[in-house]
């Protein structure tokens, strides 16, 4: 049976039906805007990272110079267009860094793949996204044995600031949403070093969301410590599970409903009605 460890009031259960939303809290208007922003983003590159992996997969001979001719060290996403994104699988191959294999995503379809037998030279971005990824040590972070390997994305600032490169708790499991731990830090212009780290939550958090037989809840419920709204990670989830998140938290008595890029208090007495 998989532990959950909850963490000072943690409270995760399904919602019997969604609650009714209130008129917009302007308090922390610019932090939502920014969580529903980022969240969007990492739900988009996470995404594109994965069909772009089944892919490769299915492209017998970009799969074996991935692994086999060459030494394969990851791959990169990044932004080709407004509505697309272009994951690379980097690898070394004759003594350099290069991508052997470019699939072009939009939303979760695949548009355009591309093998590259002799490699492709490596853009800024992608060497950057490249350091980052190895930036961290294991010192840095505290992960969920439960839910590993984590996986890594780098993605734009909305504001045009440094990018942010998120450490995710993920699983295989069905039916179980994980919200924690993730982590993120800023990345520096060459993406060699991090700062500002943030952790999301305080513990190891899956909620699972029941039977596959008896369908999806409403809703699901968590108690939020770490900040007193709803943050990316919570976005994320709600958009890769495609169910929304009653985010509850008791510092300031408030509660949200956050339903993909969509967050919004609501009235906490209607839980459950």
């Amino acid at each position: 049976m998989l532990k959950y460890f909850l963490p000072l009031l943690l409270i995760a259960s399904p919602i019997a039906a969604a609650a009714q939303e209130q008129a917009p809290d302007q308090t922390y208007e610019a932090e939502i805007k920014r969580a529903s922003q980022l969240g969007l983003l990492l739900y988009e590159f996470d995404s594109s990272a994965w069909v772009a992996t089944d892919a490769l997969r299915d492209k017998k001979k970009a799969w074996e110079l991935y692994t086999e001719i060459a030494t394969p060290k990851g791959w990169t996403t990044t932004e080709v267009d407004k509505n697309r994104l272009r994951t690379a699988f980097i690898a070394e191959l004759n003594g350099e860094l290069v991508s052997v294999f470019d699939a072009e995503t939009k939303g979760r379809k695949v548009k355009k793949k591309t093998t590259y037998p002799t490699g492709r030279q490596l853009t800024e971005s992608e060497l950057m996204q490249y350091h980052a990824k190895r930036a961290f040590t294991a010192k840095d972070i505290e992960p969920c044995a439960e839910f590993l390997p984590m996986n890594a994305a780098v993605i734009p600032s909305p504001d045009g600031g440094a990018p942010y490169l998120y450490l995710m708790s993920a699983t295989k499991k069905p039916n179980l949403v994980v919200l924690g731990r993730h982590f993120r830090f800023r990345v520096s212009e060459d993406g060699k070093s991090l700062s500002e780290k943030t952790g999301f939550t305080n513990g190891c958090i899956g909620l699972p969301m029941g039977p596959s037989t008896e369908g999806k809840p409403a809703g699901l419920l968590i108690t939020h410590l770490r900040a007193p709204h709803p943050q990316e990670h919570h976005v994320f989830a709600s958009l890769a599970n495609d169910i929304p998140l009653f985010v509850t938290m008791p510092k300031t008595g408030t509660t949200w409903k956050v339903d993909g890029t969509s967050i919004k208090p609501i009235d906490a007495k209607k839980l459950g009605q």
